[in-house]
């Protein structure tokens, strides 16, 4: 019996007894992938056979038009050529630029940048200290109420730089997008005003396919954390440790001096489990951050210490920015969220829903001023790009874009999974309501915004199925 487990582990990890040594999609080479057949035979036989099982028609994928006509009511009405309504209902033209058009734009993604961190009851636990000193300034701009493209990693940078949520279909992994752009697309729309678009990527090119989807949106350059540092550099399973990601990156762009203007999309991986940075080796000093923890969150210091190493050096970064890039523009948030194994000070309080899904977003540049953005509360990773746009652009340059800037009010924003609006937020899965206070609320009146989740996911399911 035990040889027959063993021998059934052997084969379901593909040919290891190490789950995390077993062969995935993630670590098929990209010239591998683009070759569909030999990049699927590189899947070991039982785990592709488990995942042909356990695969489901996607439901929105099989509307018709009239099915995506008549759900798309509560967001836009199409009496005929749907795709081409959709687009042109997100046809913008800027209204003229903000500041003056900055020679580098940064828009820096770290891994489970959370904004629970940042909030006043949360202020005692040492784990964003750098972080907050940033946000003070009085040229940085930040939304303490920001929702995520997706709940995990894949669909919110697939959100991100597609222009349209991705709603699971992990769009990304399909070589149609590889290979073509949509006019909502990051790295294309951000081309046009004349950027230098470079990816890089703390981890490899070839998780989730990002390098081959990366140069398929309109980036001109791709870099993995193994590109930007040396053949020996420490990493965990996910990535090339943060600080020695970002020194490389600021090596590269050191050694190219470039004058003209560029963007440069950073995404992180180190925040994320199972936290086995030797962070002491990187100046975060047990001892005095378990002074500063209650007794509850002792056991936590390895999290709680690897977000404070995280934050220390991302902070380090756009300090440097700051310094090295004097007219920069600046955009920091996290790609989804996480929250602390127990929260704040109170071992018997539980989690607002606010703290469990509001991801962290701040921007900066030297020309900014607290009130920009007209006290604006809520926004989203879809509020990105359009407001870049109309910080940068020029006036009437046209640009298509899902969601409006975060200079226009918005009432309410929708994910695929979660929702906000300026006084309550909520998540779809358990239909759970709360006040941005955190207050629950049990009959909240959900149809409006259940059907507006839905047009935003037919948005997605229509132009899939006409380009695809």
């Amino acid at each position: 019996m035990i040889a027959t487990v063993a021998v059934y582990y052997w084969f379901r990890y593909g040919g290891t007894f190490k789950h995390r040594n077993k062969p995935e999609w993630d670590t098929v080479p990209e010239i591998v992938k683009r070759d569909m057949f030999f990049a699927k035979a590189c899947m070991d036989d039982l785990i592709a056979f488990e995942l042909a099982i356990r695969a489901k028609p996607q439901e929105i994928l099989e509307h018709s038009d009239v099915e995506s006509i008549q759900t798309l009511k509560p967001l836009i009405k199409v009496e005929q050529d749907l795709v081409g309504t959709l687009w042109n209902s997100m046809r913008k033209k800027a209204l003229g630029p903000r500041i003056k058009k900055p020679k580098k734009i940064f828009l820096i993604v770290e891994e489970s940048y959370s904004q629970f961190a940042f909030d006043d009851i949360y202020k005692d636990i040492p784990i964003a200290n750098a972080g907050r000193l940033i946000r003070e300034q009085n040229t940085t701009i930040h939304s303490d109420n920001f929702l995520a493209g997706g709940l995990i990693s894949q669909p919110s940078i697939s959100s991100m730089l597609n222009g349209i949520y991705d709603v699971n279909l992990e769009l990304n992994e399909k070589a149609y997008f590889w290979n073509n752009q949509l006019p909502t697309s990051l790295g294309k729309q951000i081309s046009e005003l004349g950027y230098t678009c470079s990816l890089w990527y703390g981890g490899s090119l070839s998780w989730s396919s990002l390098g081959l989807f990366a140069k398929g949106n309109g980036f001109h350059n791709v870099y993995s954390g193994f590109d930007a540092t040396s053949s020996d550099t420490p990493h965990t399973w996910l990535g090339v440790h943060d600080h020695l990601f970002l020194d490389g990156i600021k090596q590269v762009l050191q050694s190219s001096n470039s004058d003209s203007c560029e963007f440069h999309y950073i995404y992180t991986t180190s925040n994320h489990g199972p936290y086995t940075i030797p962070i002491e080796k990187y100046g975060v000093e047990k001892a005095t951050l378990l002074k500063g923890l209650p007794k509850h969150l002792h056991k936590y210091v390895e999290d709680i210490g690897t977000y404070a190493y995280c934050d220390y050096y991302l902070s380090e970064f756009v300090r440097y920015i700051q310094e090295t890039y004097e007219d920069s523009l600046v955009i920091v948030t996290g790609d989804h969220t996480r929250r602390l194994p127990m929260p704040c000070q109170d071992a018997n309080r539980v989690h607002t829903l606010r703290e469990d899904i509001s991801t962290a977003f701040y921007m900066l540049h030297k020309d900014f001023d607290k009130g920009l953005l007209n006290n604006t509360r809520i926004g989203t990773h879809m509020n990105i790009l359009p407001t870049i746009m109309e910080l940068v652009a020029p006036k009437n340059h046209e640009y298509v874009s899902l969601f409006p800037s975060l200079f226009e009010s918005q009432a309410l924003i929708v994910t695929p999974y979660h929702w906000i609006s300026n006084s309550h937020i909520g998540f779809f899965k358990d239909q759970r309501v709360e006040t941005l206070e955190g207050t629950p609320v049990y009959d909240y009146n959900l149809t409006d915004i259940v059907a507006l989740q839905r047009a935003y996911m037919e948005v997605t399911g229509a132009i899939v199925r006409h380009h695809v």
